[in-house]
């Protein structure tokens, strides 16, 4: 038997709201989507950078980001803006490692020891420290890409290199075949 996408994925959110007489929980199918619109980033931005290290989020992207937010390094030459559940749930994951474990350290290091906590403000400016601007190549242009619970801030020209391997049609059938993309 095959279940409807929307039944799935509505049971696996928690619904935000009672509804009825017995006073249970129940989330519609447009409310959970309408939901998911607000708390995921998705898309991609071209942005600019101004001079002190400032630049403006989309207004789709304000609500799910909050008044706190989080920028580290990323794992290829980029940055990752995330919000304090994001942070929160990747630092739970590392500082869940063995200290004994050299990999782990590593890890800790760049997520952690890379990491800023920066103020969002009411019209979604942040300001970037200098030094990971630096790291990741971030001049006057940004590239900003939705990653679900994350943004990632790449540089124009990393970000062509990015395009250029994700545009190998042959190539992304064997190398995301791994993975059991599927809508079922």
């Amino acid at each position: 038997m095959v279940v409807p996408f929307w039944k799935v994925a509505a049971s696996k959110c928690p619904p935000p709201f009672p509804i009825g007489i017995t006073g249970g929980w129940r989330l519609s199918r447009e409310k959970w989507f309408t939901k998911m619109r607000k708390t995921m980033f998705f898309g991609k931005y071209t942005l600019l950078l101004s001079e002190e290290s400032q630049l403006i989020l989309p207004s789709n992207y304000r609500e799910a980001m909050g008044h706190v937010a989080y920028v580290t390094q990323g794992f290829d030459r980029n940055l990752f803006l995330l919000s304090e559940k994001a942070f929160t749930a990747i630092y739970s994951h590392v500082q869940a490692t063995s200290i004994s474990d050299p990999l782990a350290r590593l890890l800790s290091r760049l997520f952690l020891g890379g990491a800023a906590e920066i103020t969002v403000n009411g019209s979604g400016k942040i300001e970037l420290p200098f030094r990971l601007c630096e790291y990741a190549g971030l001049i006057k242009e940004i590239i900003l890409v939705g990653q679900g619970e994350y943004l990632e801030l790449w540089s124009p020209a990393l970000w062509h290199k990015q395009m250029e391997s994700l545009n190998d049609d042959d190539a992304n059938a064997q190398r995301f075949e791994k993975f059991h993309v599927s809508i079922a």
